[in-house]
């Protein structure tokens, strides 16, 4: 979302932002602040539903971000925002990766019953935007079939190239920074270890790779060694980001 709001600004867009819970980081509002975007937080603003009452009908646009965002605001801004075109923002398709792994996992039929809820009220929220962004063509392809009278358009994410001090010869190793309480970050970074380093191994190469990112589950702690550096949750960005100039390459499993 950062990207996109970067890319709003330079359009000289007027871009406001508010999180689900009106409440934000210093260090993302901070950044943001410095280039022009309106943060809504708390306490200034007690209710998002109040601030769009009074102001909703300002907007041109709104972007609405991921499933669980919608079903919170969704009615409040199709209510007050009357002059904006509604985009939104899948970040992925929900329905598609819980059903996968409802899948996987040989899920019963009564967490099945509760996917096919969560499906429709995903693709209803598809259904009444004027815009929806997916992050690859393959969700474009299902939305197509599902509704094909949609205006689906493919946004992946948005990264900006930050050159670092050392050349790439100089640098070694893997960097995943994420959260794992957002599981599919948990299946993604065990898969890595248990299928991508092995066969690197084989091809003589064994990068360190270092996993930074809270709440990490005990199947990933204990797989810790001289070659996977399990950093945990770390507060010093500057820690973080000193990490990430000595890799090669940072991982994100999307």
């Amino acid at each position: 979302m950062a990207g996109i709001l970067r890319a709003l600004r330079k359009l000289n867009c007027h871009v406001t932002l508010a999180s689900r819970d009106l409440h934000c980081e210093k260090e993302v509002e901070l950044p943001l602040e410095r280039i022009g975007v309106e943060v809504l937080r708390s306490p200034h603003i007690q209710s998002l539903n109040d601030y769009l009452w009074k102001q909703g009908g300002d907007f041109d646009y709104v972007i609405l971000s991921r499933r669980d965002t919608a079903k919170l605001h969704f009615d409040s801004i199709e209510r007050h925002c009357i002059n904006a075109k509604l985009i939104y923002d899948t970040c992925d398709l929900h329905f598609v990766r819980e059903g996968r792994e409802a899948t996987l996992d040989n899920d019963d039929i009564s967490h099945q019953r509760d996917l096919d809820t969560m499906k429709a009220v995903e693709l209803d929220f598809i259904a009444r935007s004027e815009i929806t962004l997916v992050v690859s063509p393959e969700e474009q392809n299902i939305l197509s079939r599902i509704l094909p009278d949609q205006d689906v358009r493919i946004l992946s994410n948005i990264v900006e190239s930050r050159p670092t001090p050392r050349p790439f010869a100089e640098r070694s190793g893997l960097i995943f920074i994420g959260f794992f309480l957002h599981h599919p970050n948990v299946d993604g970074v065990l898969w890595f270890i248990r299928e991508v380093l092995p066969e690197l191994a084989r091809r003589g190469l064994e990068p360190t790779f270092h996993v930074v990112g809270s709440d990490a589950p005990p199947e990933l702690l204990k797989l810790e060694s001289q070659q996977i550096k399990i950093h945990g949750w770390v507060p010093d960005r500057s820690e973080e980001r000193r990490v990430g100039k000595e890799c090669r390459s940072r991982w994100s499993p999307y």
